[in-house]
């Protein structure tokens, strides 16, 4: 989903991915993701496909990549 939310070829389904990525995200505890989700979620759906959208996916793919590198390391230990 994180994947496809860069992909610029995917531009309509940016609101579906963006709202499935919010729920999963928050069923796991990963608020940040969630809540990064939450706003391309809003924007997409106001049909705000701007420079502002583009730098909340950049935000959330670095967010995604400590989030699942930190549950890496917690499963490692574990």
């Amino acid at each position: 989903m994180v994947a496809d939310l860069a992909d610029a070829t995917k531009q309509s389904e940016i609101e579906i991915n963006a709202h499935s990525l919010k729920s999963s995200s928050r069923s796991y505890g990963a608020l940040a993701v969630g809540g990064l989700a939450e706003q391309i979620e809003q924007k997409a759906k106001a049909l705000q496909f701007d420079d502002e959208l583009q730098s909340l996916i950049a935000l959330l793919q670095d967010q995604f990549a400590q989030t699942l590198t930190h549950a890496q390391s917690l499963i490692a230990t574990d």
